[in-house]
């Protein structure tokens, strides 16, 4: 609280209903414990999996020669141009930090949150020392050092896949899937070229879902602080992750995963309070929503079927007294609510990974604001799902090339000539359909088709 005030909190005037709401999902909690006790998942030993044909040596080769590709390929577009403008933001802010250190987190506005700050910080005197600038046109040096943190996300990423997938699946499968994920082109545009933080958000929030059964859900909860402390859209897996601690480890998990995301968090948060750049900070959280207040901000979703692309202000009345952006936030309420009781069934690694895949597409398809580029967050929970489920195969690439298309067709700098045939042509509505009917298949999935046979259900050695 003290760390709130000093920061300028109380500006916002949010602190009473926070303390409310926190104690009502406090009382929800322990009511909820009662109804539906902590039940452990089941964690039998897996046999070892051996491809008929793949010798020793060449199992090991494996992953590196993917990982090798996946470099290769990156690495090609680490000193591109920056095709969006988004770059130029970002060693703007490098050099604000490099100039005045964290008392330029902030200056002239900016919506960074503490993580990317940091990294920036440390960067930008390694982008100084080998010659790099912080203004246009960008030196090759301070390109590679905006998009490193993020590529060494990303191709943990696939480490990640790659291990949890080889719980299920010989190695030659596990590193298809993993593959599937580092060399599809939305991964890669926006990591390498693009050099977005979407791939350091990734990693964190895979670890949410995937460490759930450790140490008392204790890991999950530090990840899904961290992912929060990258980007505020962290918070679409909170409603898994509360669900799924009570599960498997009742309220004493509870409490100790929430104490230590806000122990982690405030000690995140205090270098900038300390820089006097708490009121920017809170700026930058809760100035996050309506910060575009568009219907869509060229995203193929529901809102572009709606409007035909043709977008419009969010804030207009379209049922009753519910504006736009009303509606959408209950349409992403409806579908938590659906994977939160989905989840009060079973929690399972299986309906973890799926229902952190709706949770994930909800947030891309049914509110307003979003960009074209958050389908992106789909892509890695699918790859876990299609581990354990082949079919799982076919929506995923559906998501792939909706997501290629819609970066193609919405944003010139990446494929200039494409931009305008993709835009006119019927894609964009084929891609939004498409979308749509992968996250009904998704949802009918989590809820209609069986858990694992309790045999079969892997130990989580990610």
């Amino acid at each position: 609280m003290l760390l709130w005030q000093v920061a300028g909190g109380w500006r916002y005037a949010l602190a009473v209903p926070t303390l409310w709401l926190a104690g009502g999902a406090a009382l929800g909690v322990v009511i909820l414990e009662q109804v539906i006790p902590a039940t452990p998942s089941p964690r039998p030993s897996l046999p070892d999996h051996h491809t008929p044909g793949t010798s020793p040596w060449l199992a090991r080769l494996i992953l590196p020669a993917l990982l090798g590709l996946a470099l290769g390929i990156r690495l090609v577009w680490l000193a591109a141009p920056d095709p969006v403008g988004d770059l130029e933001l970002a060693a703007r802010r490098m050099g604000f930090l490099y100039r005045h250190g964290l008392a330029g987190a902030y200056l002239y506005e900016g919506d960074y949150l503490p993580v990317r700050l940091y990294l920036l910080s440390g960067l930008s005197h390694l982008a100084a020392h080998f010659g790099g600038n912080f203004h246009e046109p960008l030196s090759p040096v301070t390109l590679v050092c905006i998009k490193l943190p993020g590529l060494l996300a990303d191709l943990t990423t696939a480490v990640v896949i790659f291990s949890w997938s080889r719980q299920w699946q010989p190695v030659r499968r596990a590193a298809a899937i993993a593959a599937l994920y580092t060399l599809a082109p939305p991964v890669w545009m926006n990591v390498a070229w693009w050099g977005q933080v979407d791939a350091l958000l990734m990693l964190p929030l895979m670890g949410v879902v995937l460490l759930l059964d450790r140490a008392g859900g204790r890991w999950s909860w530090l990840c899904w602080t961290l992912a929060l402390l990258i980007k505020p859209q962290a918070l679409i897996l909170s409603p898994l992750l509360l669900v799924a601690t009570l599960r498997l480890h009742g309220v004493r998990g509870f409490a100790q995963g929430a104490a230590l995301s806000v122990a982690l968090f405030a000690a995140a948060c205090t270098p900038l309070v300390l820089a006097h750049q708490g009121p920017g900070l809170a700026q930058a959280y809760l100035g996050s929503v309506g910060r575009f207040p568009k219907l869509t901000i060229g995203a193929y979703n529901l809102w572009y079927l709606v409007t035909g692309g043709a977008s419009g202000d969010d804030g207009s009345l379209v049922l009753g007294p519910l504006t736009s952006r009303a509606l959408g936030l209950l349409l992403v309420g409806g579908m938590v609510g659906l994977v939160v009781l989905a989840l009060l069934r079973r929690s399972d690694h299986l309906a973890r990974t799926q229902g952190a895949a709706v949770l994930a597409l909800s947030f891309f398809l049914l509110p307003t604001q979003i960009h074209e580029r958050y389908l992106f967050l789909t892509l890695a929970f699918l790859s876990l799902c299609i581990a354990t489920d082949r079919r799982m195969v076919g929506p995923y690439l559906v998501l792939v090339c909706a997501a290629t298309l819609n970066i193609l067709g919405t944003l010139s700098g990446f494929m200039p000539i494409a931009t305008p045939f993709i835009a006119s042509s019927p894609l964009p509505f084929l891609c939004a359909v498409g979308n749509m009917a992968v996250l009904a298949y998704l949802v009918g999935s989590l809820w209609f088709r069986p858990g694992p046979a309790p045999g079969r259900i892997a130990p989580n050695l990610v």
